[in-house]
């Protein structure tokens, strides 16, 4: 493998960036022209760009084209066409759908009309069927569907379909092969007719003739005109060797030449908007914009070297993706026998199934980001054009791929180009402070942070002198940018002050929507909470949340849990429930002993459709209670902290870190399924470490509460409750834009407002008119193809759901950009929306001059009354007086946030 540790670099000339903008747009037509080929090869031409769009556009008219034929032959004399009774099972738009991705998927090639036509008419039937099933068990229909979802090609899908089917014991009934064709060759002929998009042939072959679909020339020269449009805008956005071109308006930015597709100052499809932008007076945006790109960044070798090695084994180390798939859970051995145990298989088969497709997804990610920084390797300089997102937020346009705001490992690549001496002690004391907070150190004072890291100051140079052998960087938080840290530290121990360091040192926010809010409502208890008001170590919100949670979960198991078994737990919950059965027998005439009963209880019964089974009261309760006791042991077993007496933080942080950006119960409640349950379950992952319950014990736990769901639920539920307890003002001022923004949107029109650094912010949410088409297997998702018309009628629920977030998002993008514009003396940045990075010889500068542009924002800006005010003027002079008045403030001083040390750390 080639090495690039002792690579010689060379500076990027304009002549080198010209070449590259051309290597850009060709490598973007030739991804595009790989994506049609296959396709085409696949004959799965109707999920092509150009396919997509005959289906939406022609849908409606072949539809009305079969309501007519359908009524002219339910009025002809004499005997009616066999298709007709076909037609009557499903709607005319349903069977024009499916009519129409069957052909498509051949559009470009010649197709035999009778072939063609059984597909069309047995594609049809499949679709009749299966909506046969789901009235008549709706189980097994979900069942079907989860299955042949996993199936990418039509074909393999209704293959799925039939063999679960056969193995359940039910059949679908197959139309004859000679109906299939008849139902087939009608819609043919309509598209004929009706349409433009293919003809009707008679081939000679050798010893026969045949019938052939081709498609018209207008169709051909359509589907090229498509894919030219394409294929101009295909490029693939890469780093740049030369300073990208300075915002000067929204349209002129960014890479040197038009060969790659235009990027406009706000990523945006409104052309009214970005026109309205030409007249907005922003300097300050466009400056700090300008400086952000204007930071020179070069490929970290040695991390690049590690990548490439690590990316081909299936260590899985710094939570790289493996290079091979899970294997799949073998069959139970009474899979035959045991329903519940058959069950538990399907679904932890499935659920290993989509880990693989997302490993899948993470191992394309990974090629793609090392392969771009192979080839900008060589270069001493390299750069990252940015834009503005509707609210302001900025983004490198080369997101998804290399870039200064990707993944742990993405960072670690990258590193200044322009490094500095660390020159004082404090740069170094920033760069110790920097490395325990990539260690997950980041709770305790900056002088116990400093102090870890020189105590761990062997380690961590074994580390950068041999990651391979010495992997303790794994138990990092964030283990490549320790490693690349651990480099840094390696040159300090070695070099002293004079070292030349190149790494980013980052001060991050403390859950920064809730700081924003907290400061604009000056409320107290939010500061305490998000380090607003100066303290001797850090306030932990997560931790705050989670022990507000931690004493509901244990009054639900009682105390002394911790030294119960599982069997233990099991045996405390039936006693519970025992006192159920005790208090409810005689009144209710509970005939069986309770060793019989309770196992009844116990059982998660359901009917065939998925519904719960009716219990009596009595049984209910008992059931709720138990599986109640169980699901909360789960949650303790799981994330309880022996030592430290207390929950993980880690079990609330996401929930808590969306709050502000709109999450609520429901959301918390997918997140906690996503990041702890099936991840747990897969990966074997605790949280705590204190209880001592086995591993088969622990999976066992989590099938008796119904797969992690009922689990998720409850906790979601305690901490969304413990969030609204712990932050009262910021969910206030949320539900107060709500409310504002309900009233506005009556005139109309997209809620807009400006930012404190006269940037607009323009909500563009309009409903859809949306035909829609359901199927089980043809559509872009599982079982719906929508055919989407936009419309000028604002989305008036979207515009209110959404404010409270997009509010808060155009408050930190100002707080960035302030930050930026302000700090003359600092030219490298590592920026993501709270994270600030900077040099560690101008991080001093840098951790003033956020608190500074925090204080300032929020003492020169009354924003919620601004917000109001804006509302005021777009409101219907009707509805102005229906706008509620702005949340009272509470007593945060705001300057106190310049003496807060850990407000940013």
């Amino acid at each position: 493998m080639k090495t690039y540790a002792n690579l010689k670099r060379s500076a990027g000339t304009e002549e080198d960036q010209v070449k590259l903008e051309a290597s850009m747009a060709e490598a973007g037509r030739d991804r595009f022209r790989k994506q049609i080929l296959k396709a085409m090869e696949k004959e799965e031409e109707a999920d092509t760009t150009y396919g997509r769009r005959l289906v939406s556009s022609e849908t409606d008219d072949l539809a009305d084209a079969l309501d007519a034929w359908k009524e002219k032959a339910e009025k002809a004399a004499g005997r009616q066409h066999t298709a007709l009774r076909f037609f009557n099972l499903l709607d005319s738009r349903t069977i024009a759908y499916i009519s129409l991705k069957i052909l498509l998927n051949g559009i470009t090639r010649e197709q035999k009309l009778t072939k063609t036509a059984k597909a069309i008419g047995k594609a049809v039937n499949m679709e009749v069927e299966m909506r046969n099933l789901k009235e008549e068990d709706v189980r097994l229909y979900r069942g079907v569907l989860r299955s042949a979802d996993k199936k990418s090609q039509y074909h393999r899908k209704v293959a799925t379909a039939r063999f679960i089917v056969s193995e359940d014991g039910a059949s679908l009934h197959q139309w004859t092969e000679q109906e299939c064709f008849l139902v087939g060759k009608v819609l043919i002929e309509l598209i004929v007719e009706s349409l433009w998009l293919i003809q009707v042939e008679l081939v000679t072959r050798k010893d026969s003739r045949e019938y052939v679909l081709s498609p018209t020339r207008k169709c051909l020269d359509w589907i090229r005109n498509s894919n030219a449009l394409h294929n101009k805008f295909a490029a693939i956005y890469e780093p740049m060797v030369v300073p990208p071109f300075p915002w000067q308006d929204p349209f002129t930015g960014g890479y040197l030449t038009n060969q790659v597709a235009p990027i406009t100052l706000v990523k945006t499809r409104s052309k009214s908007y970005l026109k309205k932008l030409e007249n907005q007076k922003m300097p300050l945006v466009y400056k700090a914009l300008n400086k952000i790109q204007a930071t020179p960044w070069r490929i970290n070798l040695p991390l690049l070297d590690l990548l490439l090695t690590l990316a081909e084994t299936d260590s899985e180390l710094g939570g790289l993706p493996r290079a091979t798939d899970l294997p799949l859970p073998e069959k139970p051995n009474d899979i035959d026998i045991n329903e519940d145990a058959k069950k538990e298989w399907k679904m932890t088969k499935a659920d290993v199934m989509k880990h693989n497709i997302r490993m899948d997804s993470k191992r394309i990610s990974l090629a793609m980001t090392l392969k771009t920084a192979e080839k900008y390797a060589r270069f001493e300089k390299i750069y990252f054009p940015y834009q503005l997102d509707f609210r302001g937020r900025v983004y490198p346009v080369t997101n998804g791929s290399l870039s200064p705001q990707g993944a742990d490992y993405v960072k670690a690549l990258l590193q200044f180009a322009e490094g500095e001496k660390l020159g004082t002690q404090e740069a170094a004391d920033w760069l110790a402070v920097h490395i325990a907070n990539l260690w997950g150190v980041d709770k305790v004072s900056f002088e116990e942070r400093i102090e870890w890291t020189k105590e761990n100051s062997d380690m961590i140079c074994r580390i950068a002198e041999n990651p391979y052998d010495n992997r303790q960087w794994t138990e990092a938080d964030k283990p490549f940018q320790a490693i690349a840290a651990a480099l840094e530290w390696k040159g300090y121990i070695d070099n002293g002050l004079e070292h030349v360091s190149r790494i980013a040192v980052a001060l991050d926010g403390s859950c920064s929507g809730l700081q924003h809010l907290g400061m604009a409502l000056r409320c107290e208890e939010t500061g305490a909470a998000v380090n607003l008001i100066p303290s001797d170590k850090p306030q932990d919100i997560y931790q705050r949340v989670i022990d507000k949670v931690y004493p509901v979960l244990e009054a639900i198991v009682g105390k002394g849990w911790q030294d119960l078994s599982l069997q233990g737990i099991e045996k405390r919950a039936e006693e519970k429930i025992e006192e159920i059965y005790i208090k409810r027998k005689n009144r209710t005439k509970i005939k069986v002993a309770f060793s019989e009963w309770k196992e009844e209880v116990k059982k998660d019964k359901r009917k065939k459709d998925g519904t719960p089974v009716k219990r009596s009261a009595a049984e209910q309760e008992a059931h709720d209670l138990y599986h109640k006791i169980m699901s909360t042991y789960a949650w303790l077993s799981y994330g309880y902290d022996k030592e430290k007496g207390c929950m993980s933080r880690k079990i609330a942080k996401r929930n808590v870190m969306t709050f502000p950006y709109g999450s609520k119960e429901y959301g918390f409640k997918e997140q906690l399924m996503e990041d702890i349950i099936k991840p747990a379950k897969l990966e074997g992952r605790h949280y705590g470490n204190g209880i001592g319950i086995s591993a088969p014990e622990w999976f066992q736990l989590w099938n008796r509460t119904g797969y992690g769901f009922m689990s998720a639920s409850q906790m979601a539920s305690l901490m969304y409750d413990g969030v609204i307890q712990t932050v009262v003002k910021a969910a206030e001022g949320m539900q107060w834009l709500q409310d504002v923004a309900k009233v506005v949107v009556k005139n109309g029109e997209a809620l807009t407002w400006t930012t404190p650094l006269g940037f607009p912010v323009q909500q563009n949410y309009w409903k859809d008119q949306s035909k829609r088409v359901r199927t089980s297997f043809l559509g872009n998702t599982r079982a719906e193809f929508s055919i989407k018309v936009a419309t000028a009628n604002v989305d008036k629920a979207k515009q209110a759901s959404a404010v409270a977030p997009n509010f808060v998002h155009s408050l930190d993008a100002t707080h960035l950009m302030l930050v930026v514009a302000n700090s003359d003396e600092i030219n490298n940045w590592a920026l993501v929306h709270d994270s600030f990075g900077t040099l560690p010889s101008r991080t001093g500068d840098l951790f003033k001059s956020i608190r500074y542009a925090f204080y300032e924002l929020y003492t020169e800006h009354d924003v919620f009354s601004q917000f109001r005010d804006q509302a005021e003027q777009q409101a219907l002079p009707k509805d102005r007086n229906k706008i509620p008045p702005v949340p009272f403030f509470g007593s945060l001083e705001p300057s106190l946030i310049l003496d807060s040390q850990y407000s940013f750390a």
